[in-house]
């Protein structure tokens, strides 16, 4: 994540080997937040979604998620990874995968906006 958010990470790997990571970040401000998401924009190789997130009414746009995918360098075991990054106002929530079928079911079952 970005240096000036505090939070957690959580390491899954699938049955079939694939590996996801789930991190959440809160940061001191949402024009913070908003900076980490934008630094995060700038590293994929390909946005494949984006769309805005409104807040629990639905009225205000709170921000947006971002489904990506990345190249890995050459050293790496994988040539791409996925990303779901949702910017929700001063909170950055990502789910990173080997697999973006993998990280895509895992952001349907808890998704939670």
């Amino acid at each position: 994540m970005c240096e000036d958010g505090g939070g957690g990470l959580i390491a899954y790997k699938s049955y079939d080997g694939e590996r996801l990571a789930f991190y959440r970040a809160h940061f001191s401000s949402a024009e913070t937040a908003r900076n980490c998401f934008l630094f995060k924009l700038q590293n994929a190789a390909r946005i494949v979604e984006r769309e805005p997130l409104y807040n629990k009414t639905g009225e205000k746009i709170a921000g947006e998620r971002i489904v990506a995918l990345y190249n890995e360098p050459p050293e790496s075991i994988v040539r791409q990874s996925a990303g779901i990054i949702s910017l929700d106002e001063d909170r950055i929530f990502e789910i990173a995968s080997t697999s973006l079928r993998h990280a895509r079911i895992y952001d349907k079952k808890t998704r939670q906006y």
